[in-house]
């Protein structure tokens, strides 16, 4: 009976060169594998500004946020106006930045039956946290009353009176401190004429009385009448 063959050295070292290839082979499977389980897509929403992961429980894009909502804080691109008064809708309102009082009252239901329409000048920008109130016929329009703090700090578009020492007695605008904000305020007076009265007070000095506004180009005495219980010097 033979003796068993014994393998050779050249055999076993090609055993071990296999066994090897085989173990490094398997180590980069399994990296690969852990790696396409536990990576998570990160993608960038170009109209939300951030990162949003997907394939993770429990992960939801800024997109599923409802859109308004009052809860939410203000962001670069909205401002939040408390309208009150003469309208249907009353209450706290989510506007985009640049809104005017005409896109406020639409977003508040509309004018009430008896709004004085002719009191608020609607092509007024808006201001984030004003209070926004619609008078109704024979009741004086209220200054606005901004709360945020680039209106408290008189930044532009800010129409608050205390900024600037625009307001009189009794929310008046003051004809000789007024900004063209605060006289935006003030029934059908618009950007233009605003920007001619304060170039008329720089050019003629301060106003004496109020029926000194006929001075300014545009501004008739009807239209004096108007402005008579609103204004002061």
């Amino acid at each position: 009976m033979a003796p068993p063959a014994h393998p050779t050295a050249s055999t076993r070292f090609l055993h071990v060169r296999a066994l090897i290839l085989l173990t490094a082979f398997a180590l980069v499977v399994c990296v690969l594998l852990s790696a396409c389980r536990g990576s998570a897509q990160t993608t960038v929403d170009p109209d939300q500004g951030a990162a949003t992961t997907h394939g993770q429980p429990g992960s939801a894009s800024g997109a599923d946020a409802p859109d308004g909502a009052l809860g939410a804080s203000t962001t670069g691109d909205g401002v939040h106006v408390h309208v009150t008064g003469a309208v249907r809708a009353p209450g706290l309102h989510r506007l985009d930045r640049g809104s005017r009082i005409a896109d406020a009252i639409e977003k508040a239901g509309g004018f009430a039956a008896d709004a004085d329409i002719e009191a608020l000048n609607l092509a007024r920008v808006l201001v984030d946290g004003e209070q926004l109130v619609v008078p109704r016929r024979g009741e004086q329009a209220a200054a606005p009353t901004p709360s945020s703090p680039s209106a408290a700090a008189g930044q532009p578009g800010s129409t608050s009176s205390s900024a600037s020492g625009g307001s009189g007695v009794g929310g008046q605008v003051n004809l000789n401190s007024a900004t063209t904000d605060q006289l935006q305020t003030l029934p059908g007076v618009g950007p233009s004429t605003a920007q001619k009265i304060i170039d008329s007070r720089n050019a003629e000095g301060p106003f004496a009385s109020v029926d000194d506004l006929t001075r300014v180009a545009g501004i008739g005495e009807k239209t004096l009448e108007k402005l008579r219980s609103r204004v002061t010097v």
